[in-house]
């Protein structure tokens, strides 16, 4: 009993936290991907993605509109000499699969830059 009771209280919490969570988020783009692409660990399939960041912090959100399946990572700002004339995802290619290594959005003066983890070492040592 003592379980279901905890597991009641936790399904309660989230539901509360999620639509504050939620307000974190500020959608930046919507952007169509005409192939299927990894976000670290994480496959998404081809289709339009919105692309959300967080207000605190250095976090980016894609999103599929239609599925919802979605990725987030954590990013670091590379400064630009000016704004970003569009809004483009750059993805590597490594091997027949596309990994999504940086964001660049209409008018910011900065890429959105993935932290590499250690599962794509071959994106950790590219230059920049």
């Amino acid at each position: 009993m003592k379980k279901t009771v905890i597991l009641l209280t936790t399904i309660l919490a989230l539901v509360c936290i999620a639509p504050a969570f939620a307000q974190w988020w500020v959608h930046q783009a919507t952007v169509k991907v005409p192939f299927a692409f990894d976000v670290g660990t994480t496959a998404l399939p081809a289709g339009t993605y919105a692309v959300l960041t967080q207000s605190e912090g250095h976090t980016v959100l894609v999103e599929n509109v239609d599925t919802g399946a979605s990725a987030y990572f954590l990013e670091r700002d590379i400064l630009l000499s000016s704004a970003a004339p569009e809004t483009k995802l750059v993805f590597r290619q490594d091997g027949s699969r596309h990994v999504l290594h940086q964001i660049q959005l209409l008018g910011d003066k900065h890429t959105h830059d993935l932290v590499h983890a250690t599962e794509r070492p071959e994106l950790a040592q590219s230059a920049h």
